[in-house]
Order: C-alpha cells, then sequence, then structure tokens
C-alpha cells in the first residue's frame, strides 16, 4: 500500500511539474527566441533579422487597434512571430492548428509571413497578414478591457461574440465596410462552393467561413443596431435572433 501511495504521488508530482513548466514557457516567450524588438507600440519577438517593411505593418495595425472601443493607449503588446522559434510550434501543440492565438499581452502567430506583399501563409491559404495582427492583438485588448477570467476561454462567451468582434475591428478594407456587400460575397461563396473552408476577398486572401458569419452578426449589431461592444457581450440575444433580424435587414435593403 505504501508502495503504490509513493507512485501516486511520484506521478500527481510529476503532473504538477509539467503543467508548471507549460505554463512558464507559455508566458516566458523570450526565452525561445533570439531577439526582443520594440517596433511602435509592439514588443515583437523574432528569431531572425525583421523585415524592412515589418515596421509600416505594425504601423497600420497600430491605427487600426486604436478605432475599437477596447483600445488602451498603456496596454503593451508583444508579438510573436513565426521565424525559426519554437514557441508558436508549441502553441501550436497546445492549441490546435491555427494561423494565431491572442491571449493576456501575447499575439502568436504561426505561418510563413510576407511583410511586402502583406500575407501570412499556412495550409494552402493566405491571410492577410496585418488584419490577421489586429485580429490578435483584438483578442489580447479583449482580456485586458475584461479581465482573465471574464475573458474567454474562462468565460465561456458565445463564440460568435468573441471571434466575431476580433474579425469586426480586423476587417476594414473598403470592400469590407458594407455589410450588405460583406452579405453578398458571402451568399456568392456558398453558392459557388458550399463546402469551403473559407471565404476570399478580392486581394485573394481568406478568412474562414465560420469567422466571417459572425463577423457579419457583430457589424450588424454595432454598426446598424448601433450597440456597443460591451452591451453585445453581456445581452442574452441568441444567435439565431440576429440571424434572422440581418436577413431582414438585408432583404429591405437590396429590394
Amino acid at each position: 500500500m505504501k508502495t503504490a501511495k509513493k507512485w501516486v504521488l511520484r506521478i500527481v508530482s510529476l503532473g504538477l511539474v509539467s503543467v508548471v513548466t507549460i505554463i512558464l514557457t507559455v508566458l516566458s516567450p523570450g526565452l525561445l527566441y533570439a531577439h526582443k524588438t520594440d517596433v511602435g507600440a509592439f514588443t515583437v519577438y523574432h528569431q531572425n533579422a525583421l523585415s524592412p517593411f515589418v515596421a509600416e505593418r505594425l504601423e497600420h495595425v497600430q491605427q487600426q487597434v486604436k478605432t475599437s472601443e477596447l483600445y488602451d493607449a498603456d496596454f503593451k503588446v508583444s508579438l510573436c512571430l513565426d521565424d525559426g522559434s519554437v514557441y508558436p510550434e508549441i502553441m501550436k501543440r497546445l492549441r490546435g492548428n491555427a494561423f494565431g492565438w491572442g491571449f493576456l499581452n501575447y499575439a502568436v502567430f504561426k505561418g510563413e509571413a510576407d511583410y511586402q506583399a502583406n500575407k501570412i501563409s499556412l495550409n494552402g491559404y493566405d491571410w492577410n497578414l496585418e488584419q490577421l495582427f489586429v485580429h490578435e492583438v483584438a483578442h489580447c485588448m479583449q482580456n485586458n478591457a475584461l479581465g482573465m477570467w471574464n475573458s474567454n476561454p474562462m468565460a465561456g462567451h458565445p463564440t460568435w461574440k468573441w471571434e466575431g468582434y476580433a474579425e469586426y475591428v480586423a476587417r476594414k478594407n473598403k470592400d469590407q465596410a458594407s455589410l450588405v456587400d460583406n452579405i453578398d460575397r458571402l451568399r456568392r461563396s456558398k453558392h459557388e462552393a458550399p463546402d469551403a473552408w473559407g471565404v476570399f476577398f478580392t486581394d485573394e486572401t481568406v478568412a474562414p467561413r465560420s469567422y466571417y458569419e459572425y463577423w457579419l452578426l457583430v457589424q450588424y449589431c454595432l454598426d446598424i443596431k448601433g450597440m456597443t461592444y460591451l452591451e453585445l457581450l453581456e445581452s442574452d440575444v441568441e444567435k439565431e435572433t440576429v440571424e434572422q433580424e440581418m436577413q431582414s435587414y438585408y432583404e429591405e435593403s437590396t429590394e
């Protein structure tokens, strides 16, 4: 019996040490990068020399995140690039395959970045690089504004409100401003490729179809209904209700 208890204690201790090690690793990206550089309002962790286009891209990102009601000039975000460090791969193993992850004050990216072309490539898809950066920084701003316990995944806010807002802050190109046009693009996408993973924009970059749909719901609530994001997050409105209202708005607008 004593031997069994000792083994149980050893296993539990090993598990706790593993969990603590993982947490410390995730919260200490600098340990896994060769360089840390301040670029404008951001701290960039990188393994190789930075592209000369990074500063320009991050200036655009900064101007975009300033449009969010959650923007806090004193809140600083660290950007973790996928340029040779194992850190993004660790995040992939912990969180699953994705273009990026935003949590606390860290925005982590996965994929081959082309700063000149303003694209980041992963699994055969291209995401608009500036918009991806804004998306993940928006998640950091959500966490900063609401606190860790009132942020996802801890809080369990509906995914369409959480991811939809990050997309709402990010998708601000001229061809993304009109809700009616955005709905038209989604309808065409579903008609032409019903089972496609993503919806494509004019710059040939993609948004996951689910995220695209979440974005339109948030755009409807904020731009058409005049809600603030915090009001939307606190409301008990159901996704299906917003979908029906948005459909009615679209039909009235295209009569």
